[in-house]
């Protein structure tokens, strides 16, 4: 048999030229063979314990085109794929080595070992994904349960309150039923007495209604409680009383947490604050009146403000930032200033 240099084509000995790339061939005997097969199965084993399996691949190849029936190709190119952790590729190799020469402990030893090693590997996969299955099983059980008691627990919750409106619904149809049972009763002479209207009532009497402000006052009050400048200088709005023949209105704020010492810069600039606010939710007021609290420690009760400051305030105040103005052009702005004897000069 003859080879090809060139691309390894096995050619018969009475070829003179390559069948795939017409090449000459060289002469060779098949005494020739054996030791380039023996050289090509030292290179591959090498590259082999080297790690470059790809080549010694090839190298393989090229030695099973010389000798297509050599065991040791076989055996070798079991080890390579078994060191590359391809267990049936290995066994396949293995197998047709046993075949090629049987009864070799070596080959024999190595195919019972890959189908082992094959055997056990299928084991560990099956039992990885048994495991998934029962995990996601598991999770999937937790979860319904989970659901079971969110329905149960909103269904639980929607009964008590119904309930309690059912409840609440009856208690405010009670007193609308009272009159009828009650309507055949002789009223006692002293009655009249009790309907006349007393000049001094008190609060818990059912009779009195409660004081309401008039629509423009509280509006303006809710714009002054929600206004942003007043709410970042944590102030909050108490108050507001209007005065229609002078186009004018009394705002009265309190600071819940005052700065120590109380100074009257402090309490000019916070007046400023409600001022410019105050100016800006209602553009035709010409005048205002503020009015300052504070809660001062240790002097009054927790839920006692006190008075400190009353003062008439400036258009003006819409148009000035008060977090920059000095002490004189904010007592400029107010007229009319009464200080509290808390508020040291």
């Amino acid at each position: 048999m003859k080879a090809c240099e060139e691309c390894k084509v096995v050619a018969p000995e009475s070829a003179e030229f390559c069948p795939r790339c017409g090449r000459p061939l060289p002469d060779q005997t098949p005494d020739d063979v054996g030791p380039r097969v023996d050289r090509l199965l030292a290179e591959a084993n090498l590259l082999r314990i080297r790690g470059n399996h790809d080549t010694a691949v090839e190298k393989c190849t090229e030695a099973l085109q010389l000798q297509p029936g050599d065991p040791e190709v076989h055996s070798l190119l079991g080890d390579i794929y078994e060191s590359q952790g391809k267990l049936e590729e290995a066994a396949r190799w293995y197998q047709m080595a046993v075949e090629l020469r049987p009864g070799h402990a070596i080959d024999e030893a190595k195919l019972e070992r890959t189908r082992s090693r094959l055997e056990n590997a299928k084991s560990a996969e099956q039992a990885a994904a048994t495991a998934s299955q029962q995990q996601a099983f598991l999770g999937a059980s937790r979860l319904d349960k989970a659901m079971r008691y969110i329905v149960v627990f909103c269904v639980v919750a929607v009964l008590v309150l119904l309930a309690i409106g059912l409840v609440a619904w009856l208690f405010r149809q009670k007193p609308a039923s009272e009159p009828a049972t009650t309507a055949p009763v002789t009223r006692t002479p002293r009655q009249p007495e009790a309907a006349a209207p007393s000049p001094n009532p008190t609060i818990s009497g059912p009779a009195i209604e409660t004081l309401v402000r008039p629509a423009a006052e509280q509006q303006l009050l809710s714009n002054l409680a929600t206004n942003p400048a007043i709410s970042s200088h944590r102030l909050v709005v108490d108050d507001v009383t209007s005065d229609p023949r002078r186009r004018a209105f009394a705002v009265t704020f309190r600071i819940p947490n005052p700065p120590s010492p109380l100074t009257r810069l402090e309490l000019l600039r916070d007046a400023a604050v409600v001022g410019a606010a105050a100016f800006a939710a209602s553009p035709e007021t010409t005048d205002i009146t503020i009015r300052a609290l504070v809660h001062l420690p240790g002097k009054y009760g927790p839920k006692e403000p006190h008075l400190v400051l009353v003062c008439d305030a400036a258009r003006q105040a819409s148009a000035l930032d008060a977090s920059r103005a000095t002490e004189d052009q904010l007592r400029q702005l107010f007229s009319e200033q009464w200080w509290g004897p808390e508020v040291p000069r």
